[in-house]
């Protein structure tokens, strides 16, 4: 009976003892770095050249729900503690770290996030190449229950820097100066992307009493029948009165298409806005139409190619407008044009010829005139039964 009560009194205590290591294996696992996520992302920002200013996120920010959530599509995972580096404007740098409560599902999660930074490189792909390049050497790093998105000048330097909060031997910790903000912003989308409009308080409001975000889910397409009657007399007097300035008598199809091109792309930019992500977004409203092109010089592809086809079609030049995709995985929605000149077809896509970034306003050339199989080497989709087929060569004299 002795023996009895001592082997199950020894069992006990075994099991209590292994629960008690079980507990310090998780906390070792959970703690092995001797830094906070906030912390780790500074180290990794430190040194990084030539870096922009960037805000940041914390999970007791509204906003942090919506960028977890939605932007990167990480759903209603366990995470315990984490923070979000992000640019304003037109620019793809970005850092965050996470701590997760288990390892569970941790191959999803760093799976969304190497889609998010290839979704992100598609909506950048033509319109700012500089950003582009960036995000195509972004990468995401996991280590335990912890994970990065690594979106910077040297990933592979983050990377290393991440890595080394884990090590015997940790990196010093230097704190990153940044702005933040402290009002909440009300949240709006537009397509896929999300932008935000920065709340204005009288004096009987304050930040803490703003209401949670609403979400509005607005139709990025362009419908000219959408545009009010006094808007379309509006948006065709300026292209008569553009056309009156660029086209001049003896022009043929080919200069007169030509004008028009140089002639959006000397005078719109592409909506940098369109592509940020920070929660004080304000793309112009009409950015995906003419009036938002002739009138506030912004764009994305749909007020390009729009324009572009209003003018031809002003000038009786065949045209039609393409809507397709971007991207090796066609994963961004994408419009441009074909023309027909001299009885041959050929695309024509404004907005790719209009780069920003580290490229000057100058018009160029690279999409203008082409054949379908250069588009199609250029990771532009579309379905080919619905359109001609542009097989006469360049044209570009």
């Amino acid at each position: 009976m002795k023996l009895k009560y001592f082997l199950l009194t020894a069992v006990t205590a075994l099991l209590f003892v292994s629960c008690g290591e079980i507990d310090k294996i998780d906390d070792k696992i959970e703690n092995n770095s001797a830094y906070s996520v906030h912390q780790m992302a500074e180290i990794i920002l430190a040194p990084q050249d030539n870096m922009p200013d960037l805000e940041f996120l914390l999970p007791d920010d509204d906003y942090f729900a919506y960028y977890f959530s939605d932007i990167y599509q990480l759903g209603d995972s366990m995470l315990k503690d984490g923070v979000i580096y992000y640019a304003d404007g037109m620019s793809a740098y970005e850092i965050a770290v996470f701590l997760f409560s288990d390892t569970i599902n941790i191959e999803q999660k760093e799976a969304a996030l190497l889609r998010y930074i290839k979704q992100r490189a598609s909506d950048f792909t033509g319109y700012d190449p500089e950003q582009t390049a960036v995000l195509e050497k972004g990468v995401v790093v996991t280590r335990g229950q912890y994970i990065a998105l690594l979106i910077c000048g040297d990933s592979q330097k983050a990377k290393s820097d991440f890595l080394a909060c884990f090590s015997d031997n940790p990196p010093e910790y230097i704190p990153y100066i940044t702005n933040v903000t402290e009002k909440t912003p009300e949240i709006t989308t537009v397509g896929r992307d999300v932008f935000v409009t920065p709340p204005t308080n009288n004096d009987n409001t304050s930040p803490e009493n703003d209401d949670t975000p609403e979400i509005t889910t607005i139709d990025d397409t362009y419908d000219s029948d959408a545009i009010l009657p006094d808007k379309n007399q509006i948006i065709l007097a300026e292209c008569m009165r553009i056309i009156a300035e660029i086209i001049t008598d003896g022009m043929d199809e080919y200069e007169k298409e030509l004008a028009v091109h140089d002639w959006i792309i000397s005078w719109a930019d592409y909506d940098k806005e369109a592509n940020n992500n920070a929660p004080n977004a304000s793309p112009d409203p009409d950015n995906d139409n003419p009036y938002g092109l002739l009138f506030n010089k912004k764009a994305i592809c749909s007020g390009y190619s729009s324009t572009f086809q209003l003018f031809m079609d002003l000038l009786n030049i065949e045209c039609i407008t393409v809507s397709g995709f971007s991207g090796v995985d066609a994963d961004s929605e994408h419009a441009w044009n074909m023309v027909r000149i001299d009885g041959n077809w050929y695309c024509v896509d404004v907005t790719w010829d209009d780069p920003s970034g580290e490229y000057d306003n100058s018009a160029t050339h690279k999409y203008f005139n082409v054949t379908s199989d250069f588009m199609r080497e250029t990771t532009h989709h579309w379905d080919e039964s619905s359109t001609p087929v542009a097989n006469a060569g360049k044209l570009y004299r």
